[in-house]
This record gives structure tokens, C-alpha cells and sequence, in this order.
């Protein structure tokens, strides 16, 4: 019983989880931060790295995109004007 119960709590720690950031580049360039020509300009492609960003695993996504995919979406603020980024798949 006692074990069930680790268990069980184990799973909902697990399901809990926030998602962790750890890096944001050019989908090009993947040029590292601190680097001179480091940067995403406005309307260009960019990935997110990092753990626990989705469930599950996406294919590319379809015309027209959306701004949300498997319950996952993301926003980027820049000079205090947030805006949904559309997003071309997730995965975890």
C-alpha cells in the first residue's frame, strides 16, 4: 500500500511539472546567446529547447498553423507588446 501511494505521488509530481526553458535561437543559425550575431528578428523562425515543453511528440502542422498544439502554446513579449507564436510542432 505504502508503495501505491509513493507512486501515486510520484506520477502527480510528474504531471505538475513545469515546463524548463533552456535556450531560444535563430531556427537557421542556432547561434548561441553571447555570441556577436546572436538574435531573432521579428517574423523569423525560432526554436525553443528545453524539458517538459509537451505531452507529446507532432508531426509539422498543417495550413493554416495555430497558435496552439496539443494544449502547448507560447508567447513572445518585446517592448512590452506580447503576441501568441504560431507554432509548427511540439514535442517534449
Amino acid at each position: 500500500m505504502r508503495r501505491a501511494v509513493m507512486l501515486g505521488l510520484l506520477a502527480a509530481a510528474l504531471g505538475l511539472a513545469q515546463p524548463v526553458v533552456s535556450a531560444v535561437q535563430n531556427n537557421y543559425s542556432y547561434i548561441p546567446p553571447g555570441v556577436p550575431q546572436y538574435g531573432i528578428a521579428q517574423g523569423s523562425i525560432f526554436v525553443v529547447f528545453g524539458t517538459g515543453l509537451a505531452n507529446t511528440s507532432t508531426g509539422l502542422q498543417s495550413i493554416p498553423l495555430r497558435t496552439t498544439v496539443e494544449g502547448v502554446s507560447a508567447a513572445v513579449t518585446v517592448g512590452g507588446v506580447t503576441r501568441a507564436a504560431i507554432l509548427y510542432y511540439v514535442t517534449p
